[in-house]
């Protein structure tokens, strides 16, 4: 992603903030389910880092384990707005998660979850990794490959233009994981799947969050290309509604021992 991409990217999720909790059900489900992993005894030495921590929904339980300090920190002020209100006290830090402002072996515990499918992974990974202490852990997830296939299926029904984001395989991860000196101690692949009633409230979904930034721009479909697009997604349609599916990649890390990259 280049730095004009990161601009658009910040600038949409500035603009979700105020509404963005209301349209965020996936991402909180992620969490939650990436917290039913923290160990009991997780941040020891009480320094917590949730990178990407958007509104702040996971603050109040990453809290529980910050026995020193807890730091919330996004590119989007208006997301950290909204996470200082959720979590008064937090301290809340504007930056990339590509050039974190903090120095080396900071945070017992650093926290991303559903914000590494925005940037370049080995940067980020790498960044994590840097500020992690010799014994701390990183919790994180991301989207896999397989996320949206039902609408990036019912999009080429009308063309050959990549009209949804592509996002990392496993393999991806796990090899960028290696190369910034984590070490796998969990990597699980989960789907998930929304059900909505129409093609516009996938949409909408998408918009809502301020993921509707695709790295391509391609031209605006034509009423007509719409309907096809909608008539390809309807063949998919079950009692629960319209599916989108998301593959989310979970992982628990730590520092690799001395020697090894």
């Amino acid at each position: 992603m280049d730095s004009l991409e990161r601009r658009r990217v910040q600038s949409a999720f500035d603009r979700a903030a105020l509404r963005y909790d209301q349209w965020s059900e996936l991402q909180q489900r992620v969490a939650r389910d990436l917290a039913t992993t923290l160990e009991p005894g997780a941040a020891a030495g009480g320094w917590v880092l949730d990178a990407g921590c958007g509104t702040g929904d996971a603050l109040p339980w990453l809290a529980r384990h910050a026995q020193e300090r807890l730091v919330a920190l996004d590119f989007a002020p208006a997301m950290l707005q909204a996470a200082r209100r959720r979590q008064p006290g937090v301290a809340a830090v504007c930056a990339d998660l590509h050039a974190l402002p903090f120095c080396a072996g900071r945070f017992d515990l650093v926290w991303t979850s559903l914000t590494l499918q925005w940037c370049r992974l080995a940067p980020a990974l790498g960044e994590c990794a840097r500020v992690l202490t010799p014994a701390g852990r990183l919790y994180a997830t991301t989207l896999g490959p397989a996320t949206l296939g039902e609408l990036r299926t019912a999009f080429a029904a009308v063309d050959t233009h990549p009209r949804v984001r592509s996002f990392s395989a496993a393999a991806e991860v796990s090899a960028a994981l290696d190369v910034c000196g984590l070490l796998p101690l969990r990597f699980e692949t989960r789907i998930y799947t929304l059900y909505r009633p129409s093609l516009r409230a996938v949409l909408d979904d998408i918009k809502g969050i301020g993921a509707n930034v695709s790295a391509a721009r391609p031209a605006p479909l034509s009423r007509a290309a719409w309907r096809a697009v909608e008539a390809q997604y309807e063949r998919l349609r079950t009692a629960q509604g319209l599916p989108t599916s998301y593959e989310v990649l979970q992982v628990v890390a730590a520092r690799a021992p001395s020697g090894r990259s």
